[in-house]
């Protein structure tokens, strides 16, 4: 038997609601968390009269209903980015990306939504090398003596594989007050997340290098406000600091992509 959110759901991420399944446990539970949310949010308005909030996946449903068109359109966005990835990858990695898919949705409590756009940075993040002409050989990919690194591409041309570990960054306005300390910022989150994955393990026999992939979920305005330092952000162990850019091809379309910085400033 389908739930009343899985209903609602896959009348615009079929897709997704497909490759998750009917599984009244897991959306019954997400049902009742995103009431418990809705409820949250409600009563916290009530009490301080205007709050702002971190927005979720399924926060998009709801912003359509009170006449967000692009709220929606997201939605779409996202399931047809999957239904792309799922005919280019070997049926094997269904499992995984189905948990990666689970995640978009699941992960929220009733105050932050970031951990939502977590993995739906990962699924921009296939995309952008599906569509280089690389494959998708492994997710959550398990190495000797390491630590699960995010994906396993091969590069098409020329055979040669990468591991790539994406670093989804939110970092709050008020956290950023000058360049030194975005610098700061970054080389720390770099550096650790590097060698927490890598464990100086990544060429031991293995002959794959390893790249961060870093996704930021900031202000324009405070991107373009530091534009000398966000203007060249690549580095030997990572790609370009990325943006999801939502553009507006006309009234009724949008397109979302991984937009480096250094294109915005």
């Amino acid at each position: 038997m389908e739930t009343p959110l899985y209903n609602i759901l896959k009348g615009f991420c079929p897709t997704i609601c497909e490759l998750i399944g009917v599984k009244n446990k897991f959306w019954n539970r997400i049902s009742n968390n995103y009431q418990n949310r809705i409820k949250f949010l409600k009563d916290e308005v009530e009490k301080k009269g205007h709050k702002t909030f971190s927005k979720i996946f399924l926060d998009n449903w709801l912003l359509n209903k009170l006449g967000n068109n692009e709220s929606i359109e997201f939605l779409k966005y996202i399931d047809n980015l999957v239904f792309q990835i799922k005919q280019q990858i070997p049926n094997e990695l269904y499992g995984k990306l189905r948990r990666i898919v689970e995640q978009i949705i699941e992960n929220f409590d009733n105050n932050d939504g970031k951990r939502s756009y977590n993995s739906i940075g990962e699924i921009f993040v296939i995309d952008f090398y599906l569509k280089k002409n690389y494959s998708l050989g492994g997710i959550e990919v398990n190495l000797p003596k390491m630590k699960p690194i995010d994906f396993l591409f091969k590069n098409n041309f020329t055979n040669e594989y990468i591991l790539i570990e994406v670093l989804n960054f939110h970092p709050k306005d008020n956290k950023i007050e000058s360049r030194d300390g975005l610098i700061t910022y970054f080389k720390k989150h770099y550096l650790d997340k590097y060698k927490d994955k890598s464990k100086g393990n990544v060429k031991s026999g293995l002959g794959y290098d390893m790249k961060l992939f870093p996704i930021i979920w900031i202000d324009l305005d405070i991107i373009k406000k530091y534009s000398d330092f966000f203007c060249n952000t690549g580095t030997d162990i990572s790609e370009e600091i990325h943006i999801v850019q939502g553009l507006i091809i006309d009234e009724k379309n949008y397109q979302y992509i991984l937009t480096p910085l250094s294109k915005l400033v």
